[in-house]
């Protein structure tokens, strides 16, 4: 059966179980799709007063073909020219002062963007949610991405967190 689009007939179409890459209308590339990647938080980590990668993370089971560099990276699977990184992490603060939580991401271990905005947690276990994002960041196939988190005093970060690359 042949596929038409207008006046055009498709060189190239896909069916099946993979994910496509991108989507063409013959040999004109009309969408490219890039996969997101991403890893949620799992365990206790303890952030302390300078910036250090965040522990303790799974592969996200909603994005496929996401997989991690031990327990602090996410490593990514098809590069891209202006990705996004987007990051969350819940914080506990056991202290008896209010502290602040603040995040930024790395690419192979060298920083992208700026810092997030630094969320304040009251003390005596008050809670708060960081939040990142970093838009602009070219990745390539086998780069790993990280979550580091710096706190005024020691924080407790736990679920629900995530780190995602789109």
């Amino acid at each position: 059966m042949p596929v038409r689009a207008g006046d055009t007939n498709p060189a190239k179409y896909y069916v099946g179980d993979a994910i496509p890459s991108a989507v063409y209308c013959g040999d004109l590339l009309v969408w490219p799709i890039y996969p997101a990647v991403g890893m949620n938080k799992s365990g206790t980590h303890t952030v302390t007063t300078s910036f250090a990668d965040v522990a303790g993370w799974v592969v996200d089971p909603e994005r496929p073909g996401s997989a991690l560099s031990g327990t602090t990276g996410l490593v990514v699977q098809q590069g891209k020219s202006g990705a996004k990184i987007t990051a969350s992490l819940f914080g506990t603060n056991p202290g008896f002062n209010a502290a602040t939580l603040q995040l930024r991401a790395t690419v192979n271990n060298a920083v992208v963007g700026a810092a997030g905005t630094a969320v304040s947690l009251p003390g005596f276990n008050g809670t708060g949610t960081a939040e990142l994002t970093v838009t602009g960041v070219n990745v390539a196939v086998g780069d790993v991405v990280r979550l580091q988190a710096v706190a005024s005093a020691g924080l407790d970060a736990t679920a629900p967190g995530w780190v995602r690359v789109s």
